[in-house]
């Protein structure tokens, strides 16, 4: 799946992440959800958290 970073403004992340599942036909490593998470975020804001900026921290929180 290709996306622009206009693409990404007031997309589910998460919606993303099964969308490529479903092209592809398998299941995509959990990474690239990360990913599609960090790049939402940066698509909708004009500010950046630095940490919010590594893909490692769109990780779920194990509790």
């Amino acid at each position: 799946m290709k996306l622009k970073e206009n693409d990404l403004i007031g997309q589910n992340p998460e919606e993303l992440f099964l969308k490529d599942c479903l092209v592809k036909g398998l299941q995509v490593d959990r990474c690239v959800l990360y990913v599609f998470r960090l790049s939402a975020y940066y698509a909708n804001s004009d500010v950046y958290e630095p940490e919010k900026l590594k893909w490692w921290n769109w990780q779920e929180k194990k509790e």
